[in-house]
């Protein structure tokens, strides 16, 4: 073989028989060029044997430094070290890739908010990244039944606008701004998270639906969202924008769990046994400040300067019977030129309307904002609007957006325990400078209490979608998912029989995030389900069902016997034994008293002990009645029947439970002053069917088996017997407060031991 290589030309010829390739020659480096070789045959390096030698080039023929193998070897591994470390480094710096990468919502900074002023509020790169790429699904009322009753109530009749007031408007105002944002989906299969509207507050609020009906709701739209099951509800957001949380949901612990709430309320476990409340994957919301006092330029009441506030400090609010809410109007009464105080009404002359409202709210120099029912207060979000320093007075309050916001900066946190004369001295040692200079930093961010267009440079929303952000995951799995060794294969139909697994796949049928896995319990036979889910309407196709022997007889044995156990035997409904119990009794304050010779023995409401959820507005009229000595206080939850104003439980494996709701008068009529009677409430029919669905979850017509009017010590007292279900129910008034005391049992309970719960019934009495 000969093979001729010429340099003369650029280019390098192999010869091989009559065939010639060509091939560029690589990069030549300035201090290292090619000398022409001369014409002459004798000159030619012939390569036609082995023993064949190169011929050495003569110096005569060149003045550089020649280029041997080793050099072009090494320009080859130069050019490829440099293209590595430039693209190494290229995609180190460049941002992450965006749906929205176009359109910069902020102008200065994609990783951060511009505030009042200018300056820009920053966002960790670290959790967060370096702009806003979201995908939100947004459910339409009218694509999962039951989802439209929990925004417009069982009629249909509640208008949205007339749950945007109040401090449930943050359900309405969330989702109209989602409705109307860029980063909305209109694709499941696309969507990063999917949120689920409903106004539960204001229906339940407005009567469009009582407790049960809002459980059984929630849980029929969630049985319809094959995306919920996909993920577990890890990807669904909810929000929960009353003190009570999502414990307006009682079955929340339960059914979302895993999902994403948006809440102002971060603590409640003074009030209950467990809290749906987890910092790790729920988010703090600001209040839902008065519009009228958010607006730029045409806010209700304007800030006055600091010389010319009349008190040092205020407290416009109610006492609810709190501790810390006591102390202040007491020292109010001591320091009446300090601290102003002001009893609110709500109605009559002496009714504060929103604008005297926020005119004593500026008179001051500092807004306190003590804890109420829950740890969370409106007043604080108010304070900023009205440029006075918020004093969080509440120990157990979490406030949003802290990983942005320095509210060492901008507020003041003091001990609730400590509230007396040292807090005004304190406060009255603050140089009117440093006021000024804490006003001037809360003025810039208060901007974020807002809820506006993501239009804007600044606001709530823009803040939650960044948390949101955080919230995101790339892997979607619960235990309805199921995948095999190579991520590759997609599983579509699987049959379980005994404990193995059997599958067939279709790898074009349709994208893996389809996926969706069903299960059900008919008729005793567990059916499974696993295919493909339609995009839009998110229908299940394909079924395979197969599933006996031992692992049939696990999932139905475990599940109804718990099931039958527990109401059966222990006499609690289903539905509240759902919700996950933890710990003690959280703050119990003992009130039994000895045994008598009976065995029974008395429980009187202690003075210390704190109201129950939401009874509020003054000291609760002490209760009592008596029980046999095996029934013991039960812990309080607000997912049990009477909500958010049920005070006490009582309970009795063998014989029943007890339930004491204590409801402030004014939710039901603003003429009842402080006096109220049971007789200025309504008849004995009226109430009952007013009020019986707080303690028995149902419409009580048809059920009212006797009524009795009783008169004791100047107090009448309702006393009804309901069948089915069984109940024993008395219903009296004193202050301010409607008292409903329920007895009730399953139908062997009631069966055996209706003497004592006719007893117990029949002596409970306020003193």
């Amino acid at each position: 073989m000969n093979v001729d290589y010429r340099t003369g030309t650029g280019r390098g010829h192999v010869m091989l028989g009559h065939k010639t390739l060509t091939r560029s020659l690589l990069p030549q480096k300035p201090s290292c060029r090619r000398t022409p070789l001369p014409s002459s045959t004798d000159d030619t390096l012939k390569m036609g044997s082995v023993n064949n030698k190169a011929r050495p080039f003569s110096t005569q023929h060149h003045q550089h430094p020649l280029c041997t193998r080793t050099h072009q070897i090494g320009a080859l591994l130069l050019v490829a070290a440099s293209f590595f470390l430039t693209s190494l480094l290229d995609r180190s710096f460049r941002p992450c890739a965006s749906h929205f990468a176009a359109v910069d919502i902020f102008p200065n900074s994609r990783s951060s908010v511009q505030v009042t002023g200018g300056r820009d509020l920053l966002w960790p790169h670290r959790g967060y990244g370096p702009l806003l790429d979201l995908k939100i699904y947004v459910y339409d009322d009218s694509e999962i039944d039951g989802l439209k009753a929990l925004m417009r109530g069982r009629d249909g009749v509640i208008d949205s606008n007339a749950c945007l007031k109040g401090q449930w408007g943050t359900q309405v105002k969330i989702h109209r701004l989602l409705l109307n944002s860029r980063f909305r989906t209109r694709k499941k299969e696309e969507a990063d998270l999917f949120f689920v509207p409903t106004y539960t507050k204001c229906v339940r609020m407005m009567g469009g639906l009582n407790d049960k009906e809002i459980n059984q709701t929630y849980v029929k739209v969630l049985s319809q969202m094959p995306y919920f099951r996909r993920s577990g509800g890890r990807d669904h957001i909810f929000v929960f924008s009353s003190g009570a949380g999502a414990h307006l949901f009682r079955s929340w612990a339960t059914y979302i769990n895993r999902s994403i709430i948006l809440t102002p309320e971060g603590d409640r476990t003074d009030k209950k046994d467990t809290s749906a409340f987890n910092t790790w994957k729920d988010i703090i919301i600001p209040g839902n400040v008065e519009d009228g006092m958010t607006t730029n330029g045409a806010t209700l009441v304007h800030p006055l300067p600091i010389p010319k506030r009349k008190y040092l400090a205020n407290y416009l609010g109610r006492a609810q019977g709190k501790v810390g809410r006591l102390k202040l109007i007491e020292l109010s009464r001591k320091f009446p030129d300090k601290l102003e105080c002001p009893e609110l009404k709500f109605s009559g002359p002496e009714k504060f309307g929103r604008i005297d409202y926020f005119e004593h709210l500026r008179d001051a120099k500092f807004c306190l904002a003590p804890r109420g029912e829950s740890s969370w207060t409106l007043r604080f979000y108010e304070a900023f609007f009205v440029e006075c320093v918020p004093v969080i007075l509440s120990d157990q309050v979490e406030l949003p957006f802290q990983n942005v916001v320095d509210y060492t900066q901008i507020s003041i946190k003091w001990p609730s325990t400590r509230i007396g004369p040292e807090l005004l001295q304190y406060l009255e040692s603050i140089p009117d400078e440093y006021i000024e200079g804490m006003i001037s930093r809360g003025r810039q961010v208060r901007c974020l209490w807002v809820y506006a267009s993501e239009s804007g440079s600044c606001s709530a929303m823009h803040a939650i979608l960044w948390e949101l952000q955080r919230k995101v995951r790339l892997f979607h799995q619960s235990t309805e998912t199921f995948w095999l060794h190579n991520g590759s294969v997609e599983m579509r139909t699987a049959s379980l029989t005994g404990w193995s697994f059997s599958w067939t796949h279709q790898r074009q049928a349709i994208p893996s995030h389809n996926l969706v896995v069903q299960s059900s319990l008919e008729h005793g036979n567990c059916r499974t389900k696993v295919g493909s889910s339609s995009t839009e309407s998110g229908l299940v196709d394909g079924e395979a069902e197969n599933f006996s022997g031992i692992l049939k007889r696990r999932s139905v044995l475990l599940s109804a016997g718990a099931s039958l156990f527990s109401s059966q035997v222990l006499g609690f409904p289903r539905e509240v034994l759902a919700v996950v119990k933890q710990g003690l009794l959280a703050g119990r304050i003992p009130g039994l008293s000895e045994p008598d010779e009976q065995g029974w023995r008395t429980y009187q409401r202690p003075d210390e002990k704190s109201g129950g959820h939401g009874v509020g507005w003054s000291p609760i009229i002490p209760y009592r009645f008596s029980v046999p000595q095996d029934w013991e206080e039960v812990p309080v939850s607000i997912a049990d029947l009477g909500g958010t104003e049920i005070d006490l439980r009582f309970g009795s494996p063998k014989e029943g439970r007890i339930s004491v709701i204590v409801a402030p008068v004014l939710r039901f009529a603003d003429n009842l002053d402080g006096d109220a009677t049971i007789e200025k409430i309504g008849r004995p029919e009226t109430v009952i069917n007013a009020f019986g669905p707080e303690v028995i979850g149902e419409n009580v017509e048809g059920k009212v088996m006797s009524i009795t009017v009783v008169q004791d010590s100047g107090r009448t007292y309702y006393q009804y017997e309901l069948e089915p279900p069984h109940a024993l129910i008395t219903a009296t008034a004193a202050g301010n407060r409607l008292y409903l005391f329920s007895v009730t049992g399953s139908g062997l309970q009631w069966k055996r031991h209706y003497k004592d719960l006719k007893k117990i019934a029949d002596s409970f009495r306020v003193v």
